[in-house]
C-alpha cells in the first residue's frame, strides 16, 4: 500500500478520497470530543526510548510464538537504524501518554511504515488513523515523496492499510522507492522533537489550522429593493423587470 505525496506517482482513486474525507470529519469530532474532555493532542517523532516502543510493540502484537520486535537482535537493529538517523518513530500523544506509534525507516524522500501499535483505551476512538493522517501531513510540508505502508492482505488486521492509501502493483511501488531514493535533495531530519504541539479540530487533522468564518464575519445578504419606492421587492417578483409606477411616470 503506498500513499503518494507528489503529483508524479500513481494518485488516490475518487472512491478512496471521498473515505478519507469523511474520516477527516470523523477525527475532527473526536478531537472536539477530548478537547471539551481537557485532553490535547500532539505529534512528536524519536522521543521514546527504545526499550519503551519495543515493550509497546511487543505488548501489543504478543502471540503463542511471542514477538518478533522484542527480539535482541531487532532492539540492536532499532538503536544502530537510530545512531545512523534512518529510524523515525512517529508517536501520537494524548497528553503526557502516548497512546499510538508507528516505526518507520526513511530512505531518501521515502518513509515505510514497518510496524505500528495503537492503545485502545484512548480517548480518541481512532488514534491509528489520526497518527497517519498527521504524519501523512507532516511527511508532505517536508518534501517527502511516498509513504508506504507494506504489503496488504485480505485479513482483518490489514483493513486500515485499504483505508489509508491505494494499492499499487509491485513494478510501480518499485519505481516509486528508486525515485523516492533517488531524491537526495530530500531528506527526513530524525532528530527527536515535537513536530505538532497540538492537533486541532478546526484544521486538516493534521496540526494545521484552518480559518473559520464566524458570524460577525459573514458577509449578510441583503435583499433587493424598489429603487422608485424604496421597499423590499417580493421574492416571486424579482426575476421580473420591474416598471415604475404610474404616479412617478412623467
Amino acid at each position: 500500500m503506498l500513499s503518494c505525496l507528489h503529483s508524479f506517482f500513481p494518485p488516490v482513486p475518487a472512491d478512496l478520497r471521498r473515505a478519507l474525507k469523511k474520516r477527516r470529519g470523523d477525527l475532527r469530532r473526536q478531537l472536539r470530543r477530548a478537547t471539551k474532555a481537557g485532553v490535547s493532542c500532539s505529534l512528536r517523532m524519536n522521543t521514546l526510548p527504545i526499550d519503551k516502543v519495543v515493550a509497546a510493540l511487543g505488548a501489543r502484537h504478543d502471540g503463542a510464538l511471542g514477538c518478533w520486535a522484542s527480539s535482541k537482535r531487532a532492539v540492536a537493529l532499532y538503536e544502530a537504524l537510530r545512531e545512523e538517523g534512518k529510524l523515525l518513530v512517529f508517536e501520537l500523544w494524548e497528553g503526557e501518554s502516548c497512546c499510538a506509534l508507528d516505526v518507520a525507516h526513511a530512505a531518501g524522500a521515502g518513509v515505510y511504515v514497518a510496524t505500528r501499535c495503537v492503545d485502545r483505551g484512548s480517548h480518541i476512538g481512532s488514534p491509528g488513523f489520526l497518527l497517519a493522517f498527521a504524519t501523512c501531513g507532516w511527511l508532505q510540508r517536508q518534501g517527502a515523496a511516498c509513504w508506504d505502508l507494506g504489503a496488504v492482505d485480505a485479513s482483518r488486521q490489514m483493513a486500515y492499510k485499504r483505508a489509508l492509501a491505494p494499492g499499487v502493483d509491485r513494478v510501480r511501488a518499485l519505481d516509486a522507492h528508486r525515485r523516492a531514493r533517488d531524491a537526495a535533495s530530500v531528506g527526513i531530519d530524525s532528530t527527536p522533537r515535537v513536530l505538532v504541539a497540538e492537533i486541532f479540530a478546526t484544521g486538516d487533522a493534521t496540526g494545521g489550522r484552518r480559518p473559520r468564518i464566524t458570524r460577525a464575519s459573514r458577509p449578510i445578504p441583503r435583499p433587493p429593493r424598489d429603487s422608485f419606492t424604496g421597499r423590499i421587492i417580493p421574492s416571486h417578483r424579482r426575476s421580473r423587470p420591474r416598471r415604475p409606477p404610474s404616479w412617478v411616470r412623467v
